[in-house]
């Protein structure tokens, strides 16, 4: 949500911030992050490749991930639903997320509108 360019200063700045969480929190954080990558574990197919190229698309990982686990931090657990194959292609195949996964992906812009696509799309949250 707090997001801003550019990735390196945010992350880094994110990074800085996170040595100040409490290990209850470090654990939970973790536990949700691992219950994401549980939650594709499973999966035939490879859920955050593209469909064209066959390559971890770091786009579509981030869109899924950012928006499924903002949504297990509010409620703060860590349930991830599981997303249908179907839906996210058809996350992969809608015309705004792959423009906005093109050029200048790490704009505020262009990082919000995947989010806001896979919100849309994936959870059929109205934004």
């Amino acid at each position: 949500d707090h997001y801003s360019p550019s990735m390196v200063r945010f992350l880094n700045s994110f990074s800085r911030k996170t040595k100040t969480f409490n290990k209850e929190t470090r654990d939970y954080l973790e536990q949700l992050f691992e219950a994401f990558l549980a939650a594709y574990r499973d999966n035939p197919t490879r859920p955050f490749h593209g469909k064209t190229t066959n390559k971890f698309n770091i786009s579509t990982f981030e869109a899924v991930f950012a928006t499924q686990v903002h949504e297990a931090y509010l409620r703060q657990d860590k349930t991830i639903p599981t997303v249908s194959v179907a839906d996210l292609d058809k996350l992969k195949d809608d015309s705004e997320f792959a423009m906005a996964s093109r050029l200048k992906t790490t704009s505020r812009a262009n990082v919000r509108k995947r989010r806001d696509r896979a919100k849309s799309l994936l959870f059929e949250v109205p934004v």
